[in-house]
């Protein structure tokens, strides 16, 4: 699961900078950069303020952050067929709103 990256997707389909964003949410970009990347998990308040920001709830955010590596073995198939290509259209559906 990386919470990160599913932040840094969300931010960039909305088209907001890295250092605006930061700013927005009352985090330096170095903080920032370091929960994008996987490096720290970002806290309740903070991860409350990023998706207030991006417009969508902290249970999208976990929903989209499951990645392959984390299904069983036994379940990747039914994944590679459904969620993968879903996670991309629930991305570009929350990020509609700023367009």
């Amino acid at each position: 699961m990386n919470i990160g990256s599913t932040i840094k997707d969300l931010r960039k389909k909305k088209g907001i900078k890295q250092g605006v964003f930061a700013e927005t949410i009352g985090i330096s970009g170095t903080s920032l950069s370091q929960i994008e990347n996987g490096n720290t998990t970002p806290k309740k308040q903070t991860l409350e303020k990023i998706c207030n920001e991006l417009n969508v709830t902290t249970e999208l955010i976990y929903l989209l952050s499951i990645r392959e590596e984390d299904i069983p073995e036994a379940n990747k198939d039914k994944y590679q067929a459904t969620f993968a290509g879903i996670r991309n259209l629930m991305i570009d559906v929350f990020s509609e709103d700023d367009k």
